[in-house]
């Protein structure tokens, strides 16, 4: 009797303790096709405001943010793309090189890698303003505060040595879709 009581303990604890998933900070789904190869991925949504801009004002106030991110399997951030100064209305906006918000109110879009536990970046792209880079927004709905659109973008490494050399120097990403709740 005094063997099984550690083992039914043990038993009970195994069965009983659950292992918490890693949560993405983005809910949405976005996927496209990347250098050839489909690719899919967590997205979210902000509205910007003139709140914690540098200058104190924003030239590009009551637009939206929209954050593309992959996580490896263990929940840390793997790539992170981030389209900026996005109107709220419907329409496709050509994308440049991503600039805050208090230096023009042009959309723009800053890709990078992440290594370690997610927290520290590893290769910078910027846009190839020759390519034909553009971020639209199908429709927002109001009452769910979702947003969907599609994007194109083809990016370039903006620093060597690489954090990744595997990685290639290019990113192509095609046939992007996103749909992402915006964030209050």
């Amino acid at each position: 009797m005094k063997r099984s009581i550690p083992l039914l303990l043990l038993a009970i604890s195994l069965f009983t303790c659950k292992k918490e998933e890693p949560q993405p900070r983005y809910k949405g789904v976005a996927s496209a096709i990347k250098n050839g190869q489909p690719w899919s991925a967590y997205s979210g949504a902000g509205q910007t405001s003139t709140v914690g801009s540098r200058s104190g004002s924003c030239a590009a106030f009551n637009t939206l943010e929209i954050g593309i991110g992959t996580y490896s399997k263990e929940g840390f951030r793997r790539e992170d793309m981030l389209f900026n100064k996005i109107p709220t209305g419907p329409g496709t906006y050509p994308l440049q090189q991503f600039q805050p918000c208090w230096v023009d109110s042009l959309p723009g879009v800053w890709y990078t890698t992440v290594t370690d536990d997610g927290d520290v970046v590893g290769d910078v792209y910027k846009v190839v303003e020759s390519e034909n880079n553009f971020v639209t927004v199908a429709g927002v709905d109001q009452r769910t505060k979702e947003i969907t659109g599609t994007f194109q973008v083809t990016l370039a490494v903006a620093r060597y040595p690489k954090t990744h050399p595997s990685v290639p120097d290019t990113l192509r990403f095609t046939e992007g879709s996103f749909r992402a709740k915006i964030m209050q």
